[in-house]
């Protein structure tokens, strides 16, 4: 969707190194590939879907980008309380009442209701109160719908400024025909008659001051994936992996992930549920490797295997 890929173009050139990000309502994928694309290099990017169907179609989508420094979570806001001052991004493209989308799916019409504008308003709330604590002061908050309700928009950013812990960022949005600014100025309004994507509202917030979390506790998790200390011949033959990355493995099946990132790992897998993290590489059977097809997009291939188009 056109429209959304305003959120990349908000958080691009925002930082200067690698950071680390969240993605939180990240299904199917759109954002957060654009993410992968326009942060800087061998920034961490955790991405969370907590719908199971939704967090698979996520899975597939971001492995056709061949990123290793990359996480997909299940979880729920309230999950990341644990993981205080831990991110210099965190993007909330929230679930909404959807009315950007009456022209794109008309049966979106039809599952709209005053009542669900006042339930989307209110976990709208809930989802931005529980994720302001792992946002590091410095960091920046990405929020932004595919609707059109006041409620849902810039009430929502009225509540984040009035706390004290944030700042508003101006989105300069003057070479975007038929972009507009919100009803406070700074956010940015896509209206569909004006655009050829769909409804959509974003803005950009800075953290300035801490807001603490009440911890939610986590349950004690079990991650079942172990770095190999040694690489079995069968996969140095088809599988080039330079010194930053490290292989994982959980059974026959094999991860490949940074290096840098491994103590991250560990620790959101304390706090929240993986369903996948880095590249599937493939899985080792009776000595014999097997690769996954994802590998074709990452360049970790060994040179000497040939590939065909």
């Amino acid at each position: 969707e056109s429209s959304s890929m305003l959120t990349g173009f908000a958080c691009k050139g925002l930082f200067n190194s690698p950071i680390k990000a969240l993605d939180l309502c990240a299904a199917p994928g759109g954002k957060t590939t654009h993410l992968l694309s326009v942060l800087p290099k061998d920034s961490l990017l955790i991405s969370n879907e907590l719908i199971p169907k939704r967090n698979q179609t996520l899975v597939e989508n971001s492995q056709k980008w061949g990123y290793s420094h990359h996480i997909i979570t299940k979880g729920n806001a309230e999950n990341f309380k644990n993981l205080e001052t831990y991110f210099d991004l965190v993007v909330v493209d929230a679930p909404c009442s959807g009315e950007g989308l009456f022209r794109k799916h008309p049966e979106a019409m039809e599952e709209w209701s005053e009542e669900n504008v006042k339930t989307c308003a209110f976990r709208q709330t809930k989802i931005l109160q529980d994720i302001i604590s792992s946002i590091k002061i410095g960091g920046y908050l990405c929020y932004s719908t595919c609707t059109f309700e006041k409620s849902e928009n810039e009430d929502q950013i009225t509540k984040l400024l009035d706390t004290g812990c944030f700042e508003l960022v101006e989105i300069d949005a003057n070479d975007l025909p038929g972009v507009q600014d919100g009803f406070i100025k700074g956010t940015l309004r896509c209206w569909p008659h004006l655009v050829k994507g769909s409804g959509f509202f974003i803005a950009l917030l800075k953290k300035i001051d801490h807001s603490p979390a009440q911890s939610s506790f986590p349950k004690n998790r079990h991650w079942n994936w172990q770095t190999l200390k040694k690489v079995d011949p069968a996969v140095e033959k088809i599988l080039q992996i330079d010194s930053t990355l490290q292989l994982y493995q959980s059974g026959e099946y094999l991860k490949i992930f940074p290096k840098k990132y491994h103590y991250d790992l560990l620790n959101i897998a304390e706090n929240i549920p993986i369903t996948h993290c880095g590249i599937d590489a493939g899985y080792l059977r009776k000595g014999l490797f097997f690769p996954s097809y994802h590998l074709i997009y990452t360049g970790l291939i060994h040179p000497r295997i040939p590939i065909w188009n």
